[in-house]
């Protein structure tokens, strides 16, 4: 029973090995902290008060998505880099607590968005961090959240 146990291990060996190569994380100055096979686009519109945020699979296999509740992102804006953010996305909503997993398939996406038509917005320079909070991807624990920033001005 061990050797079959083995001669399993040993034929599944180069196909976790695969899968763990597949989700390593990369980041750099001004992009968003990714995976391999994993784009996010974010953006703010200032004059319709609208965010949106798209997670784009351009892997050839499908991405699974593993979340501790129903929250699948996160979006905080803040003025001139000020502490209190002047919105949060999940101070706004619910959230259910049960296991959550959403697949994307290859060469697809998942877009987000929201309406910010309630929140004050005086004059100035805003950033916005955009969190897609997965546990783990295709079975994979992240080592820190899939984000991106992005900056905008409102001037009216």
């Amino acid at each position: 029973m061990k050797g079959l146990g083995a001669a399993v291990l040993f034929l599944l060996f180069p196909l976790l090995t695969a899968c763990a190569a597949s989700v390593d994380q990369k980041g750099g100055a001004g992009k968003a902290n990714m995976l391999d096979n994993v784009a996010l686009h974010a953006s703010v519109d200032e004059e319709d008060k609208i965010w949106e945020l798209e997670l784009v699979n351009t892997a050839d296999k499908p991405l699974q998505l593993s979340f501790r509740s129903g929250q699948e992102i996160d979006v905080v804006i803040r003025k001139d880099k000020a502490s209190a953010p002047v919105y949060q996305y999940a101070a706004e909503h619910m959230f259910s607590q049960a296991l959550k997993q959403v697949t994307i398939d290859p060469a697809s996406s998942k877009t987000w968005d929201g309406d910010i038509s309630h929140v004050p917005l005086a004059n100035g320079t805003y950033t916005a961090v955009f969190k897609v909070v997965a546990d783990a991807v295709n079975g994979e624990k992240l080592k820190s959240p899939l984000q991106t920033t992005t900056s905008f001005i409102v001037d009216e």
